[in-house]
């Protein structure tokens, strides 16, 4: 091809975009790496189905920083049994949700699959995706710059600290969402409060609109230093009522409250993913309906 005698280097996903200096959002937002070389005449045509499909994926997936979810996502791709229960390390079940979330965007029966294998075989039977995938989970795992540490949430969890997730990765990750099943509990709120597992999950934007900061959301929301964060509730939750009482007492309580946080909802109108701040503790408060409350960050 044309690229490989400009460059001396065979193309590759990733040799293409440090040639071009390009971020693997910029091109899933207008193309496939495939579709590009069917363009090129370097490969076959493929369907448009198929091109939309990857791209959707390929945007789900290209923020992930996390070393296990990412070696996990090969694996099952290279074919390991999804099904077997030997061997299943910590996070297994958490991880499965994840993946299946960032393939698809509603349950099983609502895509129309009988198992999660089937719904997965949609996807092994298009191998030039597969390779796809594998060339951009090896991209990633590249680009990676922290040192995964897990979170403890009492309970069997793949998110990690410091990851970026979207809001169905998260669910999906604490097992509000899984293959069989979801809810549209926590789908659009800022603050999602799960009983069952004693658990707050805040998903925090810093400027609610492109255009930089607004009056209005400008003071509410912000980092005080590197270990306190300040944040203000609902309009409605008073320091007496029992949302107060909980974020007030949740360490007694023996509940926890989860911190993810955004700088931009959308750029370029792509939907921005989270980055998980951990676990915090109550610190002060002032105020009432709303609360203003500063956070101590656990790590």
């Amino acid at each position: 091809s044309r690229f490989e005698e400009e460059t001396g280097k065979s193309l590759s996903l990733k040799v293409f975009l440090e040639h071009y200096g390009l971020d693997l959002q910029a091109l899933y937002s207008k193309s496939s790496f495939r579709g590009l070389c069917a363009e090129a005449g370097l490969c076959e045509r493929i369907s448009p189905e198929e091109e939309t499909w990857m791209m959707s994926i390929a945007r789900k997936i290209g923020h992930i920083n996390s070393v296990s979810f990412i070696h996990f996502f090969r694996e099952i791709l290279q074919g390991k049994d999804i099904d077997s229960k030997e061997g299943r390390k910590t996070g297994y079940q958490s991880h499965l949700n994840m993946l299946y979330y960032s393939i698809y965007s509603k349950p099983l029966q609502e895509m129309g699959y009988s198992s999660l294998l089937s719904g997965f075989q949609g996807l092994f039977k298009s191998e030039w995706m597969v390779s796809e995938i594998l060339s951009i989970l090896d991209y990633l795992e590249d680009t990676i710059q922290y040192v995964e540490k897990p979170l403890d949430l009492g309970f069997d969890c793949g998110l990690s600290l410091h990851g970026y997730y979207s809001r169905d990765q998260v669910f999906a990750g604490i097992g509000h969402y899984t293959p069989d099943h979801w809810s549209t509990k926590g789908k659009r709120e800022g603050v999602v409060y799960f009983a069952d597992k004693k658990l707050d999950v805040f998903f925090i934007t810093l400027n609610k609109s492109e255009k930089f900061f607004s009056s209005t959301t400008m003071y509410h929301d912000y980092a005080i230093n590197d270990t306190l964060f300040h944040w203000q509730s609902q309009s409605t939750t008073s320091e007496s009522s029992p949302t107060g009482q909980r974020y007030i007492h949740h360490h007694e309580r023996g509940s926890r409250v989860l911190l993810f946080l955004r700088e931009f909802n959308k750029i370029q109108n792509v939907s921005q993913p989270f980055l998980c701040l951990g676990t915090v503790k109550y610190d002060r408060q002032a105020g009432s309906r709303p609360m203003s409350i500063v956070w101590r960050l656990d790590e």
